[in-house]
Parts: C-alpha cells; sequence; structure tokens
C-alpha cells in the first residue's frame, strides 16, 4: 500500500512540473530560479517571425545591486558551430524597469522577477536555429543570472 502511495505522489508531482527548456551559460553567472518561455514547453522554443516572445525569469540577487541591465546574445548555429551575435533589446535592456516582482534597489538574496520581451525580425529566415543566451549584470557589469535557450524560427503565426 505505501508504495502505491508513493507511486501515486510521484506521478502527480511528475504531471505537475513545468519542463525546463533552458540550459547554463559558458560564463561563470547562476541558473535561475526558475525562468519559462510564453508557449514553449520543449526545446527548440519556436519563435514566430514578426512577434516578440516572453521569457520570464525569476532569480535571486547574490549582493546589493542598484542598477541591472539584461544583455542577450544570439548564437547562430552553423553546421556544428554557433556564432555570437550580440542581440539589441533597446529598452527592455533596462532590467528595472522590467520587474514584475521585487524592486531596485536589491538587497542580497531577494527574489526577483523579469518579464523580458524579445522581437523576432520578420527577416529572420524560417529554420533557422540557434541559442539565445540571456544574462543580467549588475552595475559592475558582474553576471547576476544568465540562461540559455534553444530556438527555432518559424513562419508568422496569424492573429
Amino acid at each position: 500500500m505505501f508504495r502505491l502511495v508513493v507511486l501515486f505522489a510521484a506521478v502527480a508531482l511528475a504531471a505537475g512540473e513545468v519542463p525546463q527548456v533552458y540550459q547554463k551559460c559558458n560564463v561563470n553567472a547562476d541558473l535561475p530560479v526558475s525562468a519559462s518561455v510564453s508557449g514553449c514547453n520543449q526545446a527548440p522554443c519556436l519563435l514566430p517571425q514578426g512577434q516578440d516572445f516572453a521569457l520570464t525569469i525569476n532569480f535571486n540577487t547574490p549582493s546589493e545591486v542598484s542598477s541591472m541591465r539584461t544583455q542577450a546574445t544570439l548564437f547562430l548555429k552553423l553546421n556544428q558551430m554557433f556564432l555570437p551575435l550580440p542581440y539589441p533589446l533597446g529598452d527592455n535592456e533596462v532590467t528595472c524597469n522590467h520587474l514584475t516582482s521585487g524592486q531596485c534597489p536589491a538587497a542580497p538574496g531577494d527574489n526577483l522577477q523579469q518579464v523580458l520581451r524579445i522581437p523576432v525580425e520578420s527577416v529572420f529566415p524560417v529554420g533557422v536555429e540557434s541559442d539565445i543566451e540571456v544574462r543580467v549584470v549588475d552595475e559592475q557589469r558582474n553576471s547576476l543570472v544568465c540562461l540559455r535557450v534553444p530556438v527555432k524560427v518559424v513562419g508568422p503565426v496569424e492573429a
């Protein structure tokens, strides 16, 4: 009977889990506490041309932080290599303006949540596979959190 209860609990937990579609970066930075890409539950995340996708990042500050910037790099897959290309975020780079939980300045150990909207340009060719690396840095350019999301560009989706 005990085994049946344990099995049932394990299945219930597994069914409620949100799949992790992100990976660790190649820099010395923590992974987020959690992260999700809107409409994506399996890698690579499919990104329609001409639309934004939302990346929600939940992270803890390792030290006192007065301001933060979000940086993105597109790692374009060419054969078996990845070519890094800076990905401009415009106003979305100012992390403190896009916090949905917490605020700046932040104390060590504060839990913050950011919703980052990343545009997928219409000029990106359909079928292109790459990774998008998103890193949040403090005012001294120390990496606070970093994650890498495998993505694939798909054709526009009609609303």
